[in-house]
């Protein structure tokens, strides 16, 4: 699990999709209704796109919806559900720092380059 929580994006302190505001929600929401507002499509297809893009927000922000690094088929709450049922015992994340990769403003700079997302899972897959 912590190879998954260092290779995405998440919220700070966002584990599962019941920690997001409802503030933090409906800005969003409105967001994406502009912009598909924005390309003259009709209102029930306008909600079908912000529907999708509202998944696809959860999936990206927060750490239960996102997919397990190791296993891209299996969402990490799948994975520590799993977890419990073959170890008996309850298992929850408490906390989990967030470290993103891509493009920085070091290698901007023309600095050291870090590691990408395909260096990490390579380093995660050595023997």
């Amino acid at each position: 699990m912590t190879s998954r929580c260092i290779s995405r994006r998440s919220i700070r302190g966002t584990c599962g999709g019941e920690e997001v505001t409802p503030e933090m929600l409906e800005k969003e929401r409105d967001i994406y209704k502009a912009q598909a507002l924005a390309t003259g499509k009709p209102e029930p297809v306008v909600e079908k796109i912000v529907n999708g893009k509202m998944e696809k927000f959860y999936e990206e922000n927060c750490l239960y919806e996102q997919h397990y690094i190791k296993d891209e088929s299996v969402t990490i709450r799948e994975m520590i559900e799993q977890a419990i049922a073959k170890l008996g015992e309850n298992i929850s994340i408490r906390r989990f720092v967030r470290f993103k990769s891509g493009k920085s403003a070091a290698k901007r700079r023309g600095r050291k380059r870090r590691r990408s997302r395909r260096d990490f899972k390579d380093h995660l897959n050595k023997p």
